[in-house]
């Protein structure tokens, strides 16, 4: 199968794309092509109509057709009644439209039939009624399963004496089997236009029961507006049942080297198992079960890549994924990828997520202030083993400051501007570390952020449950210091005034004079009474986690930004070139 195909038009990439698929026969219901009307709304009409109107729109000049309805009605049936069922069909929508009561006759159905015809070929289309579907059923779903065959249904089938929903049941229905082979099945409708088709498709999916994996919508806007969209979309129909057997087949590989990476671990013995999982985890602070996971990830990690690339069923079917992706269907209307959360979340965890398990202070950790309406971030920037807190409660070396590079929206970055991709919820939004703009910050009022599941920097009175003995152990650390700290500002003028001259006195000295961990003046610290203890609150809370490897290379990045050489002014040049 050749792994790419020049197009150059809509009929050059359908063709190519279904001769690539085997597909030999694309089906169409629509009421568009229902063979019949009824014979009493034909009359009705007629009867409304002008004598010289009716024989004009039918071409029958020489009936007769008398002012009498009676007569006139009787004349109309027998020449009715002389004509083939292609011909009732043509005469009754014609004389339904000219009356306006030509549900059957829209003339954009129309058009998008004809351009259908266009770009999918006349000899590959078969176009069908509801009523003819539902009388070939069985045989066409039989071939479909095999892949030979492409459903598309309209939505509005109405006209066919079906329902305004009606192809969208008409798929639930036939993607409601257990088996459905390598079906595919697509719903080509006006009801969507071409800018909402991704939400629509999400949409009409969840209210039908049908998963995303076995269908799409189509805009039939696509077939006037943009055939090679349309192309497009066909394409994405087309791969469907190959996408669903990857990811069965992934899904399948994954569950075996789950599998067998438990029989490894099982094995491990307990001579091993207590150095690696017990020891080396608890002089590194970690929590055992993490190091345990490490060891998992090792053994299956070998596993998906051995069963992978030796499962010859994932390797063809990945070879016609690739040749129809390849067919070229790009437009000037393609729709840009909805994959850029996706990008996000790979490259962040969330506050939520973070805080909610107290997970360890990391590099790469952003952070916030929480009052006003601050705008500004700042991410952690360091190196990752100085950062883990030991058994004792303690940084080796011992660690008492950081630095936080202010994260910002930038138009005009400066060569002291690092990009960092994908920080806010806006797409179009660019941000940048500012290198310039860095801050040394006291480890001990980020450390109080773990300890909250809000993300606050804030001391609790006592240790949240579940946190590794190092970090219980930074806890009491933390806890003796901020109580002497704050002890130090009680004894102000102890038992020589009113207890609340006391409290207004040392509230106003603290606000004067505030402690050492917050003398650096970024995130300032508020004396505050909870539940009858009196604790310390910073105003900062930890908002998100940008991945270790990206953070690690920000802080690279600041490295040789002031490690970068500097020169002389070039003074040949006649711009601001800078010497640096």
């Amino acid at each position: 199968m050749s792994e790419a195909v020049i197009s150059e038009t809509p009929q050059a990439a359908i063709s190519a794309l279904l001769k690539a698929l085997g597909i030999t026969e694309v089906f169409f219901v629509d009421d568009l092509f229902a063979k019949n009307v009824n014979l009493a709304d034909v009359q009705a009409a007629q009867l409304s109509l002008t004598s010289e109107k009716v024989k004009e729109l039918i071409g029958a000049a020489e009936l007769n057709l008398p002012e009498d309805k009676d007569v006139r009605r009787q004349e109309f049936d027998r020449f009715w009644n002389t004509q083939s069922a292609d011909i009732q069909l043509t005469i009754g929508r014609r004389l339904l439209a000219a009356t306006g009561e030509g549900d059957s006759v829209r003339p954009e159905d129309a058009i998008a039939a004809e351009a259908l015809a266009d770009v999918i070929g006349k000899e590959r289309l078969r176009a069908l009624s509801p009523q003819e579907w539902a009388a070939q059923r069985d045989a066409i779903i039989a071939k479909a399963k095999t892949g030979g065959s492409l459903l598309l249904f309209d939505q509005d089938l109405r006209a066919g004496d079906g329902t305004a929903t009606g192809g969208m049941m008409i798929i639930a229905q036939v993607l409601a089997g257990q088996d459905i082979g390598s079906m595919m099945c697509g719903l080509l409708t006006h009801t969507v236009q071409m800018a909402n088709e991704s939400e629509a498709w999400q949409s009409l999916a969840k209210a039908h029961g049908v998963s995303v994996d076995h269908f799409i919508v189509i805009a039939k806007e696509n077939l006037k507006v943009d055939p090679m969209q349309f192309a497009r979309m066909l394409k994405l129909v087309a791969l469907l049942p190959d996408c669903r057997e990857m990811k069965t087949c992934v899904h399948q590989i994954f569950i075996d080297s789950a599998s067998e990476a438990a029989k490894q671990v099982d094995a491990i013995d307990v001579f091993d198992f207590e150095h690696a999982v017990l020891r080396v985890a608890n002089d590194e602070g970690m929590w055992e079960p993490d190091m345990l996971f490490r060891l998992f990830g090792i053994f299956q990690r070998t596993e998906l890549l051995r069963r992978s690339y030796t499962d010859q069923k994932l390797e063809q079917v990945t070879r016609k994924l690739r040749a129809i992706s390849n067919i070229p269907t790009d437009s000037p209307g393609k729709p840009k990828p909805s994959t850029w959360k996706l990008q996000q979340r790979d490259m962040y965890e969330s506050g939520e997520h973070i805080n909610r398990l107290h997970l360890p202070i990391e590099i790469g950790d952003v952070f916030s202030k929480t009052d006003g309406n601050a705008t500004k971030h700042y991410i952690l920037l360091g190196q990752p083993c100085d950062l883990m807190v030991r058994p004792n409660g303690e940084r080796r070396p011992k660690v008492t400051h950081v630095l936080l590079g202010e994260v910002q929206a930038v138009e005009k970055p400066s060569r002291y501007d690092e990009i960092i991709p994908y920080f806010a919820d806006d797409p179009a939004s660019r941000h940048y570390v500012r290198f310039k703009r860095i801050h040394s910050v006291p480890i001990i009022v980020l450390d109080l952020c773990v300890f909250n599941q809000d993300g606050v920097a804030r001391l609790p009175e006592t240790c949240p449950e579940r946190l590794t003995p190092a970090w219980c152990a930074r806890h009491t650390e933390i806890k003796k210091r901020l109580t002497n700290l704050i002890a130090e500002y009680d004894k102000f003028g102890n038992g020589k005034a009113a207890d609340n001259i006391l409290t207004t006195l040392r509230s106003s000295l603290f606000e004067m004079f505030p402690p050492v961990v917050g003398k650096d003046g970024l995130f300032r610290p508020t004396l505050e009474t909870i539940a009858g203890n009196r604790t310390l609150t910073f105003n900062c809370a930890r908002v998100k986690r940008l991945h270790r490897s990206r953070a690690a290379a920000l802080a690279l990045y600041y490295a040789s930004c002031f490690s970068r050489p500097a020169f002389d002014r070039d003074l040949g040049e006649g711009d601001d070139t800078g010497a640096g």
